[in-house]
């Protein structure tokens, strides 16, 4: 059970940074918030990257998950052998015993990160990754630019992200002229590639003057 609460907290926290509610990000019961409402309305909000369906929390219902579970957990170690806090942070969140891919490497930097690396089977994935929502990765100061944010945002508001990348591989440049779309990259090298090729990409649909994206 508390792996599966502690996927709540992770879904919630990806809706919170794909959308428009990443001030609940901080909020140190959110993962309560989403066991408190259940998994269908998690489900909504994951859908629609809107955590907004989180906000109505009954107060007495804080830590009505984590504080019962931590309390068990307590009175049953007493007396066991004590885990290393890689081994209890390992556990944690575990749901699935036995995953295939969990001592995946980084294709660019080599670095183990098993399931916690993107290629073009999950690249969606990308927009609930802290750092990599759009209008951050415009260049100086534009990204607190409201007039570029909102044409950023009426532009693509048709396009996935997914696709987004997908464009940004056709026309990769060096140092990552090697990396293909079926290249599992973890999130610090994949971040790299987008932010290096992403302020190219928006200028050259800028001026060819808004037109549809095509995949």
């Amino acid at each position: 059970m508390k792996e599966v609460s502690a996927f709540f907290h992770t879904v919630s926290v990806w809706a919170a940074n794909a959308g428009s509610t990443t001030w609940l990000v901080n909020d140190g019961e959110l993962g309560n918030r989403a066991a408190f409402h259940g998994p269908r309305t998690l489900l909504v909000c994951y859908q629609e990257r809107d955590l907004n369906k989180l906000i109505d929390y009954v107060r007495g219902g804080e830590r009505f998950f984590s504080g019962p579970f931590e309390r068990v957990q307590t009175s049953r170690q007493k007396g066991q052998t004590q885990q290393s806090a890689t081994q209890k942070a390992e556990e944690s969140r575990r749901i699935v015993e036995h995953a295939v891919g969990a001592s995946d490497a980084c294709r660019r930097c080599g670095v183990v990160k098993g399931l916690d690396l993107f290629n073009e089977s999950n690249w969606d994935l990308l927009q609930g990754v802290l750092g990599l929502q759009m209008s951050l990765l415009l260049p100086g100061r534009l990204p607190l630019n409201s007039t570029e944010v909102n044409k950023l945002r009426e532009a693509t508001c048709g396009i996935t992200y997914a696709q987004i990348v997908a464009q940004l591989f056709r026309s990769k440049e060096i140092p990552f002229e090697e990396l293909t779309e079926r290249d599992w990259l973890c999130d610090v090298c994949v971040k790299d590639f987008i932010k290096h090729h992403f302020c190219r990409w928006w200028l050259d649909h800028k001026r060819e003057g808004m037109i549809v994206f095509e995949i």
